[in-house]
């Protein structure tokens, strides 16, 4: 009887130390759980505050990188590097938004929508100069027209938005709710404006990387003069040529502008929007020979990008 009341006495007790050795488990797991949810909530405290402190940080450099582009003073230089470095910093294409989302996009085209109309007001955008950068403003406008493409650090720029917008409103295409605003009303206007303006000032830059105005002669700043005059009936614009005398780097610089205008001019066909060069430039680009009519070495091997640069200028001027 004794015996039976010992081993009956060890079950009991076997079996409330089981039940305790439970209840300890449930409790750390538990405390596992709660500890690894506190520690999750902070940090996505940490990460909340971390990307609203790099949002703000990016729409300071925003505004202060735009105003610069509503200055009278600043030169092309300081508009195209302002334009660059505005837009790189949206929210969408900062590192920490790898996941995009709709008010990523919706907030970045209502805050440039609304900046550029502001430019947009103050400039004529029907008679822009490309070769004039004494319009300063006209300047900010193929400044930004140019920078359209830079991406930060994302794959995707707000050029793309743009043309992806204007595409699917050309379809018919539902769209979504920043790409309605970039076609609807004026914004539709200033968009294919800043992507026509972009077709010339790409053009310009590839000019620069091709000729020198510096070495211009007598005749040739004459015949620029007549043609000014005359809004281009007579005379013409003849620069004079620097392939020859450019490192690679240089000659790799102007096709790739050469490029970015082709692409802008292609873009715009595909919405049934026509844009030919601007006539100081395409006189100038008709002007172009790379020095062969007066070189005796026609029968040298051909270089490559020569004939690439040839076969873009020749596809502009069509």
């Amino acid at each position: 009887m004794k015996k039976s009341s010992f081993i009956l006495a060890c079950l009991l007790i076997s079996s409330a130390c089981s039940k305790v050795e439970k209840k300890v488990q449930i409790i750390e797991r538990s405390t596992e759980e709660v500890t690894h949810t506190q520690s999750n909530e902070t940090e996505q405290k940490i990460t909340s505050h971390l990307y609203e402190q790099i949002s703000q940080e990016a729409t300071d450099r925003r505004d202060e990188k735009f105003q610069i582009l509503m200055e009278e003073e600043a030169e092309m230089g300081s508009r195209l590097s302002a334009a660059i470095d505005y837009f790189g910093s949206f929210d969408f294409q900062l590192a920490v938004n790898k996941d995009k989302s709709e008010s990523l996009y919706s907030k970045a085209v209502n805050e440039f929508s609304l900046k550029v109309s502001d430019l947009f007001w103050k400039i004529n955008p029907y008679k822009l100069n490309p070769m004039n950068e004494d319009n300063k403003l006209d300047m900010s406008f193929y400044a930004i027209s140019a920078a359209l493409d830079e991406s930060g650090d994302s794959s995707e720029s707000f050029y793309d938005l743009m043309k992806k917008a204007l595409l699917k409103d050309h379809q018919h295409e539902k769209l979504q709710d920043h790409e309605e605003l970039l076609v609807s009303g004026i914004n539709r206007e200033i968009m294919i404006e800043l992507i026509r303006a972009r077709v010339d000032i790409t053009a310009t830059m590839a000019l620069k990387n091709l000729t020198d105005k510096r070495d211009m002669t007598l005749g040739q700043k004459a015949k620029a003069l007549i043609f000014q005059i005359t809004g281009g009936r007579l005379g013409s614009i003849d620069l004079p040529e620097t392939y020859d005398k450019s490192n690679d780097a240089t000659k790799s610089s102007a096709q790739r502008h050469l490029e970015a205008s082709l692409e802008a001019r292609n873009f715009l066909k595909s919405i049934n929007v026509n844009k030919s060069l601007e006539k100081r430039l395409s006189s100038a680009y008709s002007k172009i020979d790379f020095n062969e009519k007066n070189s005796a070495k026609n029968d040298k091997a051909q270089d490559q990008k020569k004939e690439q640069i040839r076969s873009l200028i020749q596809d502009l001027l069509d």
